[in-house]
């Protein structure tokens, strides 16, 4: 793999933008390829976020050779079938949340990603703040004693 990974994005809708906004930012990727149901969606997107490669249909995106991952920015209803074409493409997955509509879908995209041995990820960011990570090294420290059940609500 290069020292960056080449990232795809698979619809290119308002959350795909934020995506794009933050890839910016990082330095161990780039945004290289976008995919769209609309070709003109896409050329749009492309010209707007200066997106080298423009993919004409999803397939076309999961068989790109210089894409290393995918994110998955499409409506909830299209995940599971979005993600087991990128995935049985040897993608790596990044799918926005909720990962798919039903466990059986879930499922269906975990076994699929363990088969083609790939990662599959849920773009869940609250779990990466810096503050997650303190939480964690506390709970692991037991300095509140064993933890055996968390409640907790996240609402904004």
């Amino acid at each position: 793999m290069n020292d960056k990974i080449n990232w795809g994005i698979l619809g290119p809708g308002r959350i795909a933008r934020a995506f794009a906004e933050g890839l910016k930012y990082a330095k161990n990727g780039r945004l290289m390829a976008i995919a769209s149901r609309s070709p003109q969606r896409a050329r749009d997107f492309a010209e707007e976020w200066e997106v080298p490669t423009v993919c004409d249909s999803y397939q076309k995106l999961a068989e790109c050779s210089n894409i290393d991952a995918i994110y998955i920015a499409t409506p909830h209803s299209e995940h599971h079938d979005a993600t087991i074409l990128c995935l049985q493409n040897k993608k790596n997955v990044l799918c926005e949340k909720p990962l798919a509509v039903n466990a059986s879908q879930v499922d269906s995209m975990a076994r699929t990603a363990k088969k083609e041995n790939v990662l599959l990820m849920e773009g869940m960011w609250s779990r990466f703040p810096p503050l997650m990570g303190k939480v964690r090294e506390i709970i692991n420290s037991q300095a509140l004693g064993k933890i055996s059940l968390l409640r907790a609500d996240f609402d904004f």
